[in-house]
């Protein structure tokens, strides 16, 4: 069995966001950045703009980030991105 450091703390990015327009997704993008957030914009195709947020923790913390997340970004659907 392969041991895995539990205590690791490893890099996530989580959407945050997802718009059919680009321009909300950069007013969006800009006010958080302006507040300190390691925040950019992916472009799946011409109508989709994810944001994603850079967050370093646990893996046994991913749970606990994502609820947070939710409740502070007010997005229902925070997942891990990469």
């Amino acid at each position: 069995p392969v041991m895995v450091d539990t205590n690791a703390v490893i890099t996530y990015q989580l959407m945050i966001g997802d718009y059919a327009a680009r321009d909300k997704a950069e007013k969006q993008l800009r006010r958080l950045k302006i507040n300190g957030h390691k925040v950019e914009m992916v472009t799946s195709d011409s109508v989709n703009y994810k944001l994603l947020e850079t967050v370093n923790c646990r893996a046994l913390d991913t749970t606990h980030v994502k609820d947070s997340m939710q409740r502070f970004f007010g997005y229902k659907n925070v997942v891990i991105y990469k």
